[in-house]
């Protein structure tokens, strides 16, 4: 229908006239089968090397029940034979011999790419056979959740993150695509510069500008993904035979041999040296953001609307994630969000793409199992809330673009920091402020100020779930939430706010 994933509406309704538009902001019930799912996948897997993106793709790093498999299967055929129709076993575990399943060598589960160029199972190939035995494998997760949650899905098969992922969008949506290791250049190349994963829609832009002989786009300029067309599209065969690292690094303004350019560089040659990182089985932030036209929200009323909107949502998904039922009935925090952060971006700062962020210490009413998730909604506006945005914008008269709330540095029984003298003992180190008392996500950049490289570390990241934080300020992580009382404690209050606790055991 001409209808694509993030088009704006208007666009939309001009490729489909009948288009129904519905409000899709509630994603409880998603999130909770995206989850379901997930952690079924992460039960087959070794290692628990899952890694989520978005609510609807998963990364499986099969390297090592594969490579078992591999070994064991060739200690007792040493080479399938090239008429091999019998059975074989895949087993999933090393200590119970009868969970796995049947497989046939010769018989690949979905398609190969090419098609006609199948995978040798009896050749010297060795890593052909890897490839087979992770295909039955990704071929026996399809089945089992068709079978148990009645959800049909796709699969891409290959030797990096990357290939996988673009592969895998071959035969949708129901089927899975193996790629021939010898061809993956010629896969690669053919596919258009904006639709790498891990190259955004502006930096896209720029290399195509570049490729096509005109001048570069303005970042500024550039609010949305262009429509792609023929005559604007550029393969990554076409763009190769134009650009070179440095010629892309002065492209992005970035200096010479910066991440950003070395990056880009590399995932235009199909270069993915990314690992599959095992994903927390509680996020380890969680944020609600909406986006507003201009003059949407300009007063103090308006936004305390919004706020209070907002709030709500976060309040109702940390309540649904994070906690599990207690025996008194009430809820449990298995884990628990010890910051508050609200970011911003303001119309007349919306040219280079950046927000404003700033944290504050939940108190511990946020916690409380009686009080209704309105009541501390309207609290945590007054005495958190709004103080924050006045910092964020010290304007007299404002127009806001984006507003973004989040429970950020999690704590608790889910978390490798949940032990309480684990806690205080990382809270003060030589240098100041541990990573346990800073905002920041584990494993993103905090200090990044280029708006592209975010966009670039932020592809393989699900948003939802482990969106990339913006720069903290200087205010950041003053006060930490204990343990023990819930009660915010300013950081040189720390060491005397431990000591109460042990004399008190």
């Amino acid at each position: 229908m001409g209808v694509k994933k993030l088009q704006p509406i208007a666009q939309a309704k001009r490729a489909c006239s009948n288009l129904v538009i519905v409000n899709g902001e509630d994603l409880t019930k998603f999130r909770e089968v995206s989850k379901t799912i997930w952690l079924f996948v992460r039960s087959l897997s070794w290692g628990n090397l899952t890694e989520r993106l978005g609510l609807d793709e998963i990364f499986v790093d099969v390297t090592e029940i594969v490579a078992y498999n591999l070994e064991r299967l060739q200690t007792q055929y040493p080479v399938p034979s090239p008429s091999c129709s019998g059975h074989s076993f895949f087993r999933l575990s090393r200590s119970d011999p009868s969970a796995g399943f049947e497989f046939v060598w010769s018989d690949l589960p979905g398609h190969p790419y090419p098609s006609g160029r199948p995978l040798e199972f009896n050749g010297p190939n060795v890593l052909h056979r890897r490839l087979i035995l992770a295909a039955h494998l990704a071929n026996y997760i399809r089945m089992q959740i068709l079978e148990r949650f009645n959800h049909t899905c796709s699969a891409g098969i290959s030797t990096t993150k990357l290939s996988a992922k673009l592969v895998g969008a071959a035969n949708k949506p129901n089927s899975q695509t193996t790629l021939v290791p010898e061809f993956f250049q010629e896969f690669f190349n053919a596919h258009e510069i904006g639709q790498i994963p891990g190259i955004g829609h502006r930096i896209a832009q720029k290399l195509r500008d570049v490729c096509h002989g005109r001048s570069p786009t303005p970042a500024e300029t550039i609010t949305m993904p262009r429509e792609c067309n023929n005559e604007n599209n550029v393969t990554v065969e076409a763009a190769l035979n134009i650009l070179t690292r440095g010629k892309i690094e002065t492209v992005l303004g970035v200096p010479s041999g910066t991440n950003t350019g070395r990056k880009i560089w590399n995932l235009l040659r199909g270069i993915d040296e990314s690992p599959v990182v095992a994903a927390p089985v509680y996020p380890t932030q969680i944020s609600i953001e909406d986006t507003f036209r201009p003059g949407s929200i300009t007063t103090f009323a308006q936004l305390t609307k919004v706020l209070h909107r907002l709030l709500t949502k976060l309040l109702q998904r940390m309540y649904s994630e994070l906690t599990i039922p207690s025996v008194s009935s009430q809820k449990k925090w298995i884990v628990s969000p010890r910051n508050f952060r609200m970011s911003v971006r303001l119309h007349d700062r919306v040219q280079n793409f950046s927000r404003c962020s700033r944290s504050s210490a939940f108190p511990g009413y946020t916690f409380s199992p009686t009080t209704s998730l309105e009541r501390i909604a309207e609290r945590l506006i007054d005495d958190i809330a709004l103080g924050l945005f006045r910092k964020l914008c010290t304007e007299r008269h404002w127009d806001l673009q984006l507003l973004n709330v989040a429970a950020v540095n999690m704590v608790g029984e889910g978390t490798e920091k949940g032990d309480i003298g684990y806690i205080f003992k990382n809270l003060i180190t030589e240098n100041g402020l541990n990573e346990a008392v800073s905002v920041s996500n584990s494993g993103t950049n905090a200090n990044n100020n280029n708006s592209e490289e975010r966009e670039l570390d932020g592809k393989f990241v699900d948003e939802e779930f482990y969106e990339d934080d913006e720069d903290e300020d200087e205010d950041s992580g003053q006060s930490v939430v204990c343990e023990v009382c819930r009660v915010a404690v300013p950081i040189f209050a720390v060491d005397a706010h431990r000591r109460f606790h042990l004399r008190s055991r």
